[in-house]
């Protein structure tokens, strides 16, 4: 999901800069075109109200870019901390299961302890010794 979102975020990007390219391509050729014609004539009033009105596109695709940004990366942000969040807990659980592992493995050991000794005691009984091993 994430490399989803990057993705998308990197397409957007890529679709503005384009734009932008073309945007800048096409303000020079309209800049070279009134330096050219009448500066009088209505064509150079349309031109220059298309040129404003190109830049105006420009500045508010940025302005999207910049606020699918931010949120992208407040998602983001809230994600990564989740999963540091939910590591730490799985690590403190690792950690609480390997000591109680370890306190079961002492105590198994104990008892196989007590029951060897039981076991020679026993067998010394049966054969009279009745010597307590331990």
């Amino acid at each position: 999901m994430l490399a989803q979102h990057l993705g998308e975020i990197r397409g957007l990007r890529q679709r503005l800069e384009r734009s932008i390219a073309t945007n800048d391509e096409l303000r020079v050729k309209l800049e070279q075109r009134l330096r050219q014609s009448d500066p009088n004539s209505s064509e150079h009033g349309k031109e220059k109200s298309s040129v404003r009105s190109k830049k105006q596109t420009n500045k508010h695709l940025l302005s999207t870019l910049a606020s699918f940004s931010v949120s992208a990366n407040i998602y983001l942000t809230a994600d990564d901390e989740k999963r540091r969040e939910d590591e730490r807990k799985l690590l403190e659980k690792l950690a609480t299961t390997e000591a109680e592992n370890l306190k079961l493995k002492e105590e198994l050991a104990a008892q196989d302890a007590d029951h060897k000794g039981m076991i020679c005691w026993v067998l010394s009984a049966k054969l009279g010794t009745h010597k307590l091993v331990v």
